[in-house]
């Protein structure tokens, strides 16, 4: 997320300093580059410029969100299984999905951060009853599927670790701020 603020702010303060510099009084008319080695020179930067900012930038934000082991503004720490289920939770159930956590905007199945809303626990005994219940109810839905309404989620979406590991990544944030 900081990386792309970060490149909003460096994009739109070259296109405000691009706009003051052409619209100031005084200036002399331009002819470009004196040299055919000057010009070069101009589109080497340019270029440099151009993939260092406009390409690189992008592809550390995307990579820095998509692979984080903490759900940060939850402070909730991923296990191994759960960081897998965030891939799957990608792969197999965020086209029809909401979930924030996964990053997922899928507009045919239910918004699960509506659907499991955040449970607070009194002391960790209650925490994991919470969780237990929700990675059960889950895992139910995934193996068995639904049928109400205008729609309809498959059964065995997942099978086996691919289920455990789904299951265990939703149940730990579904409902949550998540970035």
């Amino acid at each position: 997320m900081f990386l792309t603020l970060m490149l909003s702010a460096i994009w739109i303060s070259a296109g405000v300093g691009v706009l003051v510099f052409a619209l100031r009084k005084g200036r002399k008319p331009a002819t470009g580059p004196a040299t055919p080695d000057s010009r070069r020179r101009l589109f080497v930067v340019m270029a440099i410029l151009y993939v260092g900012v406009g390409l690189a930038l992008p592809a550390l934000s995307m990579v820095e969100s998509g692979n984080a082991k903490e759900v940060q503004s939850e402070g909730i720490k991923l296990t191994s299984q759960q960081q897998e289920g965030r891939q799957m939770f990608g792969e197999l159930c965020g086209s029809c999905h909401q979930l924030k956590s996964a990053e997922a905007v899928g507009r045919t199945g239910p918004n699960l951060d509506i659907l499991m809303a955040a449970q607070p626990a009194a002391d960790a005994a209650a925490a994991q009853k919470v969780y237990d219940g929700r990675y059960a109810y889950v895992k139910t839905t995934i193996i068995n599927g639904v049928q109400r309404g205008n729609g309809t989620m498959p059964a065995l979406v997942a099978q086996g670790k691919q289920a455990d590991a789904i299951s265990a990544f939703v149940a730990a944030t579904a409902g949550y701020d998540n970035p």
